[in-house]
């Protein structure tokens, strides 16, 4: 997904960003706020669109009329989740975002000591065999006694009959390579239970497996000269966070940066925290630590740890 939002100055100071980002994040309003310009989704788009992206970015940057720009490139998500992250499809896709990077380094050479460049992935993945590391639902619980399940993969939600609540747990807690959790079981490391759309059972899939109500509803490729099936995917992510290969990168160059530092690990939730820090922005309460930033900036005068205020959220 590619899209980006500019807001235009009406007098808000700092609070004035740019983004690009998927759509379902500039195209909706959020806290009552939407961006002042949010450019079309673009599916599956080139290198080409996304350096055309870049340079419209850094325009707005140089002429002042946003303070931050943000994309999201998912080439090598597609690619990844198509043909695994170990993939020749995926190197491809990572040589070709290298060299956007590149001339990226050459365009923002006159703006080496205003401009910031942060790069993250939001998640990892993994590779699964689709044909074979299936967990069949149906093949443990009747599926007339489930009001309703939510998705497929990883993570599935569950919503049994209530007077079928303890045969349908007890059934699908002997499963193997799969965790049941009751609401109040769920680990407290996930920041997940306290939320009030949560499923009574929640199924979390080891790393590599899937977990499907039935083989047959998944969707496949057809060779068209043998008729056998193949799997239509073959990586995938979301899985418990502790995986390493659900590990994520970080990047970040400029002159509120250090240079040639390798920092501790931090967390997803932590890069809001170091964005709204690079832009002066006091963020909104959330998990984020503060102490997970203290290896990543060079303070200036105008602007450092000190001056950023962090919240931890309680727990609802």
């Amino acid at each position: 997904m590619l899209t980006y939002a500019v807001p235009w100055p009406r007098g808000l100071g700092p609070l004035n960003y740019n983004y690009y980002c998927p759509p379902e994040s500039c195209e909706v309003e959020i806290l009552g706020v939407r961006p002042s310009f949010c450019e079309q989704y673009v599916y599956d788009p080139s290198v080409t669109t996304l350096w055309e992206f870049i340079l419209k970015a850094l325009h707005e940057l140089r002429s002042g009329r946003a303070d931050m720009a943000a994309i999201y490139y998912e080439a090598i998500d597609k690619e990844g989740h198509k043909y695994g992250p170990d993939s020749p499809q995926v190197r491809q896709a990572l040589r070709q975002l290298d060299a956007v990077m590149q001339s990226l380094n050459k365009e923002e050479t006159n703006m080496d000591n205003q401009l910031n460049i942060i790069m993250f992935s939001d998640h990892g993945m993994t590779n699964i065999s689709w044909m074979e590391r299936l967990i069949e639902m149906d093949k443990y619980i009747n599926m007339s006694d489930i009001v309703k399940m939510m998705d497929q993969g990883p993570v599935v939600s569950v919503w049994p009959k209530a007077n079928k609540y303890k045969e349908v747990y007890a059934a699908l807690s002997q499963v193997a390579n799969m965790k049941v959790y009751a609401t109040k079981d769920i680990p407290e490391r996930f920041h997940y239970k306290g939320g009030k759309f949560v499923s009574p059972l929640t199924l979390v899939a080891d790393p590599g497996w899937f977990i499907t109500e039935n083989k047959a509803k998944l969707p496949y490729w057809k060779n068209t000269s043998s008729g056998e099936a193949s799997a239509l995917y073959n990586g995938w992510h979301g899985y418990d966070n502790e995986f390493e290969d659900m590990r994520g990168f970080f990047l970040a160059k400029g002159p509120d940066f250090k240079q040639n530092e390798r920092a501790a690990p931090i967390g997803a939730v932590d890069v809001y925290n170091l964005m709204c820090w690079t832009l002066g922005v006091d963020p909104l309460p959330s998990n984020a630590s503060a102490y997970a930033l203290t290896g990543l900036q060079s303070c200036c005068p105008c602007l450092c740890l000190t001056d950023l205020h962090v919240w931890a959220a309680q727990p609802s």
